[in-house]
């Protein structure tokens, strides 16, 4: 299989920083090459992105932190390790 580069730009925020952007958006594009049963919603896709690439203060990055923290306390499970990721992408390759 060959593998595509991908380039773009977006607006700077200033709440994230570009690696965990760059890490937001090959997450999203590798759902899209490798979807899984879990696969995120059109829509969810859409909201996530949305909220990414408008400018927030830093109380709505705290509060964004502390859902994501809460949901993820709720259901574990949801979690996926790195190395179980790049496991699987390598296995895909």
């Amino acid at each position: 299989m060959e593998n595509v580069r991908i380039s773009f730009e977006v607006p700077y925020t200033g709440g994230i920083p570009v690696k965990e952007l760059t890490d937001r958006a090959r997450r999203f594009v590798m759902e899209l090459v490798y979807p899984n049963k879990t696969k995120s919603s059109d829509v969810e896709n859409s909201a996530v992105t949305s909220w990414a690439l408008s400018p927030h203060t830093n109380e709505e990055i705290a509060d964004e932190l502390d859902k994501r923290w809460n949901n993820y306390m709720q259901h574990p499970e949801s979690a996926i390790p790195h190395d179980k990721v790049m496991e699987e992408i390598k296995a895909r390759l």
